[in-house]
């Protein structure tokens, strides 16, 4: 099911962006970019499976994901109400 595959992740990264930027549900929006984050990192960067000449590349990927869903979690740091937002 690649095709909803995509959709259900394209709509999970966008709400999550335009959560965080917006300033709206922050929490939710901060949690769809980690489970997105972290389902692409276990699904699509399996270096344990990948052959020797590739496993470098893939290795950097599955570490670069989880930094990302690791920094993407800082942001519930950020007291509420988001003072960032472009609402005020």
């Amino acid at each position: 099911m690649p095709m909803t595959a995509t959709i259900v992740s394209g709509i999970m990264m966008i709400l999550g962006g335009l959560g965080i930027i917006l300033g709206v549900y922050v929490i939710w929006a901060v949690w769809l970019i980690v489970v997105f984050l972290l389902i692409a990192t276990f699904t699509m960067h399996n270096f344990w499976s990948a052959p020797a000449e590739q496993r470098d590349a893939e290795i950097i990927a599955f570490k670069k994901d989880l930094a990302l869903a690791a920094a993407t979690l800082m942001f519930l740091a950020i007291p509420l109400p988001w003072v960032f937002s472009f609402w005020i």
